[in-house]
């Protein structure tokens, strides 16, 4: 049946009927000027806005009851702004129709809003956005579009339009045709049943099966179709607005009621689907009451035959019971006749019964045609039963028919054997008596009448012993058969049956023994009476006939016919002779008989044989030997009339040797014949020869044994054989002249016929070398042309030679003919000379033609031999490759343990490494063999690339896992050695350190204060130093595990051997981050302590500096004063002299008050120290010391006051000395400049430390309010949302994890652990990057899946039935509208955009770590777009099916120029990065659904990298292929220069990390840098249009954007490549520096540090405890040379081709800076230094840019 919801929308009015009720959307059925749909969004005046999921449903809604004509002409949207409708409750209206509506959108209309503000918005906002016409119009000028009878009344048209009408009845309607859409698919269930109903199994059932059937027809009746049509009437009258009498009925033909419903042409366009529905209700219950009554006819026959099946059952069980009876018992047939007699009565009355039952099989056989008849469905069941009865009735008549068969025979025999047995004594006795008798019988009659009697009396007792044996075998053989071969020697009547039989057998064998010797004796009786009278006859007959015919004909005649006369006549005798001959052999044997029966005389009969015998000899070999002379002569005879004829014939065609035939068979034929002629000749005649000897013989022998002259007959053979002689002379003289003129026409013959097959050999050889050339690729047959290549050789050089013998052939025949006698002709009279010298130059010319094209072949055979040589070595490299595969495989399982495990493998890695660079070598070679072939324009270049592609492929592969164990070894090796050679041993030393409680300044007794103020300084950097490189080491060391730990995980190892791998290396990682926690809680204190002990030895520095500047100045003034003279001069002293030492003492007064700022300074940070560090050992030291300082500057300062007002009352100046006096004071309160120098230094630092500390405090607490609504979200919503269950709706029943994600691991994650690592950076946001960078896996893993979740299943919590249910939650847990579901799980994915501005606003102020920041800053902001990159891959179809991609890196849309398409426009494409090959794909858009479709992939090995593409700075190059050319190269256009530069980046990484074998290049080390700039030759190389292997591969510009962490490369290092030997480890610093590279020494002015490269981790992380040697500038270079020079830093073990230079995060001198950053005020204290002296100098000069970095903000240079 057909869908019966069709014309129907999916969604129903019910479904969105709360949208419909808040007139969100309406459809009037008004249509434009082109009649297409309008939809209205009508003006709704403060209501709230209504969700996309409700904009989407209704629009969808709407769609789907728009009648179907008019929906391919697109739709008009209207949306009515005023009223206040705002800007943002259109915006998802038009979100919707872009993304969301199923048909095209014309138009959109939006009416203008009221308000300034809401117009502008929408003016500005729809711009460009839509792929439909937006416009803005004004109700007014919606008459352009749309006639005002189609528009409503509201937007100033006429059409009247009630909303709560038109949802009415599309609701009456809506459910009446789903009620009958219900019916249909009942009818279809009803259908389905009866359809697929099973049949009965019995009788039984088949009784029940009609009783259900019934049933069904009641139900299917039970339904009212007329009740259905009539509601359908009154729907159609009431939307047309017609009532049943044609008058207005119930209002429904009003003008407010038909008239609405009758004047929309949507709900018009579904009243013929109405009626359809009604026909179709009628017509489905139709055919189902036709399929009710199939059904049943159907169940009436299966009764019908299973009532058959029964009565034909129980028949076959009778017969088979039965059946079985007889075969037990049938056998049994009786020990004796009685016992036969017996039971054949029996079995012949059980006969009759089986012939009654017979009845009951043709009653059977009735019943089955009659159901054939009616056309019973089971007639095949039928014709298997009765065929089944009907056998097993067959079977049992034939036993029932043996049986009586055997016992009839066996009573038969019975009789018969009885009566034998009685006559057999009484023939014997019959026999005894005659053997007596025979001695009275004498006469030869008698004889005959005894033996006929006594054969008469044989005959009758063998018919007797006949008749009975018969029959006992046939009982015998019955009884046989039925048993088939079982045991029957323990039956009883078989073995009486053979007891009779054997019985019978010895009394017929003991008669005929008896009756056999007595005939013997008669007939031997018989014989000697005949054997006396035949000898005597033939004596006779030799005597009087044979002999004397013998002497009388001795002739062998004189001719022919007169010797076959003599020879007829003798055949006739010795015929007669031959009889004679034949009675005497006779009698030979009658006498053997007679003597061996002893009835005759032996002496007298033997010697009658013996004379017999010898008179036949003599007279028989007479008679050959007249016989052999008679034939010798009739063949003499005859033979000598041939010869003649013969000679003659030859003399006859001596001239016919003249004409030569040019047919070889012909020639052959007649050199043949004249060879027989020869050879005939000759036998002949030797034949002839030979015949009369022996005839002359014979008769000479004749002469002897007869004893008669036979001279006559010998003179007569003479003369034949002279005759014969003369004619044989003259043969032999004509022989040798027909010979040669034979042979010379046969040669001939045979050169032309040579000549001739040899240029048709020819040329079928060239026709198939064409054919070859032409249509058959020889490389398709390798094997074949390896077979052809000789042969093809071994024929040319056959025809070359053959060509050449036929030449000298024809040269023979030549002489020959012109030296023979005759001049030979053909039969045409052309000579032959003529013939063979036409036929040697035909060849000649086909010869030249053939061997041209016998060249080429060649050469394509050649080729093909090579195309074979290839795929055989092609078979030999993948058999290699298969061979490192097995034992890479073997090996691949393991995984290190340990260190020494880890360099024991990589060890037999290198040495694996070896072989796979052998095999690549061969592979290279192979290739670039395969090239040349191609390049050389082999015929089968596709073959050729398959090749190389596949071992291409292959060797990939192995490359591939080799790669895949090379990064485990190698992930082993600096895992081990981050963690047992440098990290923990790290930690362990870090862990003794920061654990001490003694007090660092204590241990330095005995030292200068300045001594102790550089200790401690010291000890602070190197404390600072090491948290640095602690952190550093321990990321690094954490990262290092996390790589390990992935190469783990994809190890193919057992589950559980790689689980334990995995926890023991994650226990450590564990272990080493408590530990690393430890330290760093630990840490702050002891930076406090070591802060305190530098600050109190400051103030020391200090205190000693300003005491002896107060001495030197006080030492100063004194000498000035000349020890008081000038007090006693003041008086007496001239005016002059007073203003010059009022000038002098004036000078005194700005150095005495620039020294008491500085002392002032001094004690007022001195005090603030000593109220921080309280009772500190420091403290009592220090207030003695500022006590001092005090008493010591006021002294002299109150001699400097005394000496002014002495002064100034000698030069009568009032108050001369109160502003020196003023000046000099020490208290703090006296000198408001010093507050505010005080105030702005604290400013400063309150600015800047607040600048820091303000985005980390903001990050901690929007933390914990983060925490906060996850734990609202999931005790609130997801707590209710389990608890719910049943209530849940349907639509979102099981689809908890669709809905909130990982939510709750997200808040476990935080509550747990990142809220209180965030917590331990409260005070040092600086190092915060830190933690970010170790949770980074976290942070990735729960936050991608979380992006990526929400993102595919966002749409549920937009349903109408989600909204409601979340909303009663939330309002059941009295939360606020703005933690509704909604809002609350969109706060994970703001929260981690979050991160990344709290870490970027921290970035902007920090100075320390900023490259940790901003790798973590890079972290979370590589969130969102991984998860976006995930989405775009789950969209890739058939990614799975890819194998050897590797893991997924990132994607975008590039614009891609493909290989020889430059000049075509290029094609937009989206573009994936795996770890291990660049994929290609075409995006298709269908159904608002995107997909991605495979076009092609560069593996990431076999590319190389072209970074600057001439003419656009947002394109770079991937070519294939070791040729720098542009016909392998794929460009990528990228969306900006940004996005490029991070492809470029991902692929170099990727390439590092892959061609970590260098089998194409030699080994290079390859550096990273935080600098951009590259060296020399890689800029130079980089921006070449397409660099070389080499340089393109490994340039360093590549390098210094790496952060690969499988490449163990110190983080951060500078791209400098040093020279290849140990070169600072060999050069004395100060005297050779200069030899370095420039940028050696470029590096080494710039303040770096020097650190060797090991194999293992990051050198910043695995530096030594002891500071690094820092190079200063030159001169004063490599004040560390000792140091260095010994190899602290630099291993001997070690000989390392490239160094790199490590920068600094900052020079010597900031380095410095920042151990006092803690204290600003301290760091505007500035002092530079002067030989032997300390000068102060103003604070202005720190920043002056001339000021030496490495001496501006240090007390002394020596600091």
């Amino acid at each position: 049946m057909c869908d019966f919801s069709e014309g129907v929308s999916s969604t129903k009015a019910e479904d969105v009927l709360h949208v419909l009720r808040d007139r969100v959307a309406l459809l009037p059925g008004s249509r434009d000027r082109h009649n297409r749909p309008v939809v209205i969004f009508p003006a709704r005046e403060n209501s709230p806005s209504v969700s996309i999921d409700n904009i989407r449903n209704v629009l969808v809604y709407l769609h789907n009851v728009t009648a179907d004509e008019f929906k391919e002409r697109g739709f008009v949207i209207i949306i009515d702004m005023r009223k206040g409708t705002p800007w943002a409750n259109v915006k998802p209206i038009l979100k919707c129709l872009q993304e969301f509506f199923p048909a095209q959108v014309h138009v959109v209309f939006i009416i203008k809003p009221d308000k300034f503000w809401e117009k502008h918005k929408a003016s500005v906002s729809s711009s460009g956005k839509y792929k439909f016409n937006l416009q803005m119009i004004s109700v007014e000028d919606l008459a352009r579009f749309i006639d005002l009878n189609q528009l409503t009344r509201d937007l100033g048209g006429t059409l009247y339009y009630d909303h709560d009408e038109w949802m009415e009845c599309r609701l009456d309607l809506e459910n009446l045709i789903w009620r009958m859409t219900d019916i249909m698919r009942n009818f279809e269930v009803y259908s389905s049943e009866m359809k697929n109903g099973n049949m009965p199994f019995d009788v039984d059932s088949a009784v029940r099966a009609i009783e259900e059937h019934k049933l069904l027809r009641t139900k299917v009746f039970s339904i009212s179709v007329d009740e259905l049509e009539l509601q359908a009437r009154n729907i159609q009258r009431r939307i047309k607005g017609t009532p049943e009498g044609g008058t207005p009925d119930d209002g429904y033909n009003s003008s407010t009621s038909g008239g609405l419903c009758n004047s929309n042409p949507d709900i018009i366009a579904s009243l013929p689907h109405l009626q359809a529905l009604v026909n179709s209700i009628r017509t489905g219950r139709h055919q189902l009451c036709l399929q009710w009554e199939n059904r049943r006819q159907l169940l009436d026959h299966c009764s019908q035959l299973k009532l058959f099946e029964k009565d034909a059952e129980e028949m076959f069980s009778w017969t088979r019971s039965h059946s079985e009876a007889i075969s037990c018992q049938f056998i049994e047939i009786g020990t004796s006749e009685q016992d036969c007699q017996k039971l054949l009565a029996d079995h012949q009355d059980f006969a009759r019964v089986v012939e009654n039952n017979h009845l009951n099989i043709e009653r059977i056989e009735r019943v089955a045609n009659r159901l054939r008849e009616v056309g019973n469905y089971g007639h095949k069941q039928i014709d298997a039963t009765q065929m089944r009865v009907n056998d097993e009735w067959r079977r049992f008549t034939e036993k029932t028919t043996m049986r009586t068969e055997l016992l009839v025979i066996a009573l038969s025999f019975h009789q018969k054997a009885s009566q034998y047995l009685r006559n057999s004594m009484v023939w014997l006795k019959q026999v005894e008596q005659d053997v007596a008798t025979l001695g009275t019988i004498v006469t030869q009659d008698q004889l005959e009448s005894a033996v006929s009697a006594h054969d008469a009396f044989g005959d009758e007792e063998k018919q007797a012993y006949a008749f009975a044996i018969d029959d006992g075998r046939k009982v015998t053989q019955l009884m046989k058969s039925y048993t088939a071969g079982d045991p029957l020697g323990q039956n009883a009547s078989y073995k009486k049956i053979v007891e009779l039989i054997n019985q019978i057998t010895r009394y017929h064998k003991e008669f005929h023994t008896k009756w056999e010797m007595h005939k013997q004796r008669l007939y031997a009786r018989l014989a000697r009476n005949a054997f006396e009278a035949d000898t005597q006859s033939v004596f006779n007959w030799l005597s009087e006939h044979g002999e004397p015919y013998l002497r009388k004909n001795t002739s062998i005649g004189i001719s022919l016919v007169q010797a076959k006369d003599l020879l007829k006549h003798h055949l006739k005798f010795r015929e007669v002779a031959a009889n004679t001959h034949g009675n005497a052999m006779k009698l030979y044997d009658a006498a053997d008989q007679l003597i061996t029966c002893g009835e005759v005389d032996d002496p007298k009969v033997r010697a009658e044989v013996t004379e017999l015998k010898q008179r036949m000899a003599r007279f028989q070999e007479k008679v050959e030997l007249r016989k052999n002379i008679l034939s010798q002569s009739v063949l003499l005879h005859t033979h000598f009339g041939e010869i003649v004829a013969w000679y003659k014939g030859l003399e006859d065609r001596q001239n016919m040797y003249r004409v030569a035939s040019l047919s070889v068979d012909e020639c052959e034929k007649r050199k043949e014949d004249f060879m027989k002629e020869n050879d005939g000749t000759a036998q002949a005649f030797g034949t002839t020869m030979a015949e009369c000897d022996r005839l002359i013989h014979a008769l000479q022998q004749q002469s002897k044994l007869i004893g008669i002259d036979s001279s006559p007959s010998v003179e007569i053979v003479e003369q034949i054989r002279e005759q014969i002689t003369q004619r044989n002379a003259a043969f032999a003289e004509r022989h040798p002249s027909q010979r040669s003129s034979l042979q010379l026409a046969l040669k001939c013959a045979n050169f032309t016929m040579n000549c001739e097959s040899i240029r048709n050999e020819l040329l079928n050889w060239r026709r198939d070398m064409a054919t070859m050339m032409t249509q058959t690729l020889m490389s398709d047959h390798a094997e074949q042309a390896g077979r052809i290549l000789p042969f093809h050789e071994e024929n040319t050089k056959k025809v070359r030679k053959t060509v050449k013998e036929i030449l000298n052939t024809a040269n023979e025949i030549l002489q020959g003919l012109s030296g023979n006698e005759v001049e030979l002709v053909t039969p045409d009279g052309v000579p032959l000379r003529a013939i063979v010298q036409s036929t040697t130059e035909h060849l000649k010319e086909v010869e030249e033609n053939v061997m041209k094209l016998a060249i080429a072949s060649h050469e394509q055979i050649h080729q093909a031999l090579q195309v074979q040589h290839a795929l055989s070595l092609k078979a030999k490299l993948k058999s290699e490759i298969v061979y490192l595969e097995d034992r890479m495989r073997s090996v691949t399982y393991i995984i290190p343990s340990n260190l020494s495990e880890a360099m024991a493998a990589q060890s037999e890695h290198d040495k694996f490494r070896v072989e796979l660079e052998s095999v690549t070598k061969k592979c290279n070679e192979y290739r670039i063999r395969l090239e040349r072939m191609i390049s050389a324009e082999n015929a089968d270049s596709q073959r050729i690339r398959d090749a190389s592609n596949e071992v291409n492929a292959d060797a990939q592969g192995l490359i591939g896992m080799f790669q895949e164990r090379n990064k485990l070894i190698n992930a082993a090796n600096v895992c081990y050695r981050a963690l047992h050679e440098n990290v923990i041993p790290l930690l362990n030393t870090l862990e003794k350190d920061l654990t001490s409680t003694k007090d660092y300044c204590m241990e330095l007794t005995g030292h200068s204060p300045r001594e102790k103020y550089e200790k401690v300084e010291e000890k602070l950097m190197r404390h600072n130093d090491y948290r640095d490189r602690f952190l550093k080491g321990c990321t690094y060391a954490l990262k290092s595990s996390d790589l390990f730990l992935r190469y783990i995980q994809r190890c193919s190892a057992s589950r559980a051997y790689v689980d334990n791998s995995y926890r023991t290396i994650s226990d450590i990682k564990t272990q080493i981050y408590h530990r690393q926690a430890n330290i760093q809680k630990a840490w702050p204190e002891r930076k406090v302590k070591l802060e305190t002990c530098l600050k109190a030895t400051l103030y020391e520095v200090s205190y000693e500096q300003r005491m002896d500047e107060i001495e030197r100045q006080n030492a100063a003034f004194a000498e000035w004063c000349r020890d008081g003279q000038k007090h006693r001069q003041l008086k007496t002293c001239a005016p002059q002299m007073l203003d010059d030492w009022s000038e002098q003492f004036a000078a005194f007064s700005l150095s005495a008050t620039e020294e008491r700022t500085q002392v002032a300074k001094m004690l007022s940070l001195a005090d603030d120290f000593l109220d921080q560090i309280g009772d500190d050992v420091h403290a009592s030291e220090l207030r003695k010391r500022l006590a001092a300082i005090r008493d010591r500057f006021g002294s002299f300062g109150s001699r400097l006051v005394e000496f002014g007002d002495q002064l100034a009352a000698a030069r009568r100046v009032p108050k001369g000395c109160d502003r020196l006096k003023e000046d000099l004071s020490l208290n703090r309160l006296s000198n408001s400049r010093i507050e505010e120098t005080l105030a702005l230094a604290a400013h400063d630092d309150a600015s800047v430390d607040s600048k820091m500390r303000k985005p980390m405090l903001e990050l901690i607490k929007s933390e914990k309010d983060y925490i906060e609504d996850l734990r609202k979200c999931i005790e609130c919503y997801i707590q209710s949302f389990r608890a719910a269950e049943n209530s849940v709706p349907s639509i979102l029943r099981g689809k908890e994890k669709e809905i909130f994600g990982n939510i709750e691991e997200l808040y476990k994650f935080h509550r747990e652990t990142f809220v209180e690592e965030l917590m331990k950076y409260e005070h040092s946001p600086e190092d915060v990057g830190y933690c970010f960078i170790f949770w980074v896996e976290t942070l990735n893993a729960l936050y991608t899946d979380y992006c990526v979740n929400k993102e595919q299943n966002n749409h549920l919590i937009g349903l109408p039935e989600a909204i409601q249910f979340f909303s009663s939650v939330r309002l059941a847990h009295k939360l606020e509208h703005s933690h509704e579901l909604q809002s609350m799980v969109i706060k994970p994915v703001q929260r981690i955009t979050k991160y990344g501005l709290m870490l970027k606003e921290i970035l902007k102020n920090c100075k320390n770590n900023v490259e940790e920041i901003r790798e973590a800053h890079n972290v979370v902001v590589g969130v969102p777009k991984r998860a976006n990159d995930i989405i775009h891959l789950k969209n890739f179809e058939g990614v799975e099916k890819l194998g050897g991609l590797g893991e997924f890196v990132m994607q975008d849309t590039f614009t891609v120029c493909e290989p020889k398409h430059y000049f075509k426009k290029g094609r937009e494409r989206q573009v994936f990065l795996f770890e291990c090959c660049v994929v290609f794909t075409k995006k298709i858009e269908a159904n608002s659904k995107i997909a991605y479709v495979y076009k092609n992939r560069l593996m990431i090995n076999e590319i190389h990298i072209c970074e600057h593409i001439e003419g656009d700075s947002t394109k770079f190059g991937l070519r294939q292929g070791s040729a720098p050319s542009s016909d392998q190269r794929t460009d990528l256009k990228a969306s900006s220069e940004a996005n490029k530069v991070l492809w470029v980046r991902k692929i170099r990484e990727l390439m590092q990390g892959l061609m970590t074998l260098n089998l194409d290049t030699p080994n290079l080390g390859s550096v990273s840098s935080r600098s951009s700039r590259p060296s020399t030759s890689a800029s130079s190389d980089r921006f070449s249009k397409d660099s070389s292997d080499f340089q393109e591969r490994y340039s360093l510009h590549s390098a210094a954007s790496s952060n690969n962490l499988d490449n163990p490369v110190a983080i951060g290092c500078s791209p400098v490549r040093l020279p290849s030997a140990p070169f600072f480890a060999r050069c004395k610093f100060r005297e050779d520096c200069n030899e370095a590279p420039e940028h050696v020494r470029n590096a080494l002015v710039a303040d770096v540090d020097v650190v060797a490269l090991f194999d293992g981790p990051h050198p910043e992380a695995l530096a030594p405890l002891s500071p690094a040697p820092r190079l200063r500038p030159v001169p004063a270079l490599f004040e560390d040379e000792k140091e260095l020079r010994e190899g602290q830093f630099l291993p001997n073990k070690h000989d390392y081709s490239t160094l790199p230079i490590v920068s600094t995060e900052c020079s010597s001198e900031s380095r410095r800076r920042r151990v006092l950053q803690s204290n600003s005020a301290l760091s505007t204290i500035d002092r530079a230094s002067r030989p032997g002296d300390m000068t102060w100098l103003p604070r202005t000069q720190r920043e002056h840019p001339g000021t030496s970095p490495m001496r501006s903000t240090w007390f002394a240079a020596g600091a």
